[in-house]
C-alpha cells in the first residue's frame, strides 16, 4: 500500500473515532495540521465543528502507543516539507499554515484536504500534493 492511501486511510478511521469519542456525527469532526517552530514539525489538532477541542500527536491518531511500523517517521519529512513549500508559495509565516481534513461524506470515506492561510481559505489540496516529494 503506498503511502499516499495509507495515511487517507488512517485519516478516515481517526475522523470516525473522534466523532464517536465527542459523540457527533462524521461530519462534525476534523483534523487539522498545523505548526508552532519555524523548523515546520507538523502539530495535529482534532475540531469538532471546525473548532479545536485538543492536540494530539500521530501515534494518538495511529491509535497507537507505539508505532512499530514507523509511519510518523516517514511521513513527517514529506508534511514539513509541504509545510514548507506552502509558506514560500504564499508568502507567508510559519504560524499561518492550517490544512483543514474533513469529511466530504456522511461516512467519511472520502477526504478532502483544504488550505487555509491564517483564517482565510486558500485552496483545496491533494494528498499528493502532502507527498509529492517521494
Amino acid at each position: 500500500m503506498d503511502i499516499q492511501k495509507q495515511t487517507n486511510n488512517i485519516l478516515q478511521q481517526a475522523i470516525k473515532r473522534y466523532s464517536e469519542e465527542n459523540e457527533v456525527s462524521v461530519k462534525e469532526t476534523q483534523l487539522m495540521i498545523t505548526t508552532y517552530t519555524p523548523e515546520c514539525k507538523p502539530v495535529y489538532k482534532v475540531l469538532k465543528n471546525f473548532k479545536p477541542i485538543k492536540d494530539v500527536g500521530f501515534n494518538e491518531i495511529l491509535d497507537l502507543k507505539i508505532d512499530f511500523l514507523g509511519r510518523e517517521i516517514i511521513a513527517t519529512p514529506f508534511i514539513t516539507n509541504a509545510i514548507m513549500r506552502i509558506i514560500k508559495e504564499n508568502s507567508c509565516e510559519y504560524s499561518e499554515v492550517n490544512v483543514l481534513i474533513y469529511p466530504n461524506d456522511e461516512n467519511g470515506d472520502d477526504l478532502k484536504l483544504h488550505l487555509f492561510i491564517g483564517n482565510q481559505p486558500k485552496k483545496e489540496l491533494t494528498m499528493n500534493y502532502l507527498f509529492g516529494n517521494i
